[in-house]
């Protein structure tokens, strides 16, 4: 993804995946942000060159959500499965990006102030949370369709 979008070869990258904290990446001299998530079959990975930034992907499923609910305030307004996914990866894109504790997040839920945007993949609920208004958002499909680039609020492509 790195050579793609900067043309940057693999030795001047070094990614460190702590088990206890965020991903760290280097490009060159220079930290960037990162942030990966994964659900069954789908990786997601984000980066970013100016801005901390949190991701989250999970797999649609039929669950028992209204279970889920019970004492998580950052679920509480799903009225269907559809908002409860994209509720959850809202909570988990924010832990990340704050480095807040997910349970703490679900609990206590998260300021309406928060930049994100969800992405309905086929079978999928993709968020990321960023810091501004004018974040541009590539999407890459690992299955020979080229990336597109989009601009926070325009939908992704189906």
């Amino acid at each position: 993804m790195l050579q793609h979008i900067q043309a940057t070869g693999t030795n001047d990258i070094a990614i460190s995946l702590p088990s206890d904290k965020a991903p760290t990446l280097i490009v060159g001299v220079k930290h960037w942000y990162l942030s990966l998530s994964h659900s069954k079959e789908a990786i997601a990975a984000a980066i970013s060159v100016n801005e901390k930034i949190g991701l989250d992907i999970e797999q649609i499923k039929p669950r028992q959500f209204k279970q889920l609910q019970q004492g998580h305030t950052a679920l509480q307004h799903a009225p269907d499965l559809n908002t409860f996914y994209q509720q959850w990866t809202l909570a988990e894109a924010y832990s990340k990006y704050s480095g807040n504790a997910l349970l703490g997040v679900l609990r206590h839920g998260i300021s309406g102030k928060i930049r994100h945007k969800h992405f309905p993949l086929p079978g999928y609920m993709l968020c990321l949370v960023h810091q501004n208004n004018d974040t541009e958002i590539t999407l890459c499909e690992d299955d020979g369709i080229p990336p597109c680039s989009i601009r926070n609020n325009i939908k992704a492509p189906g």
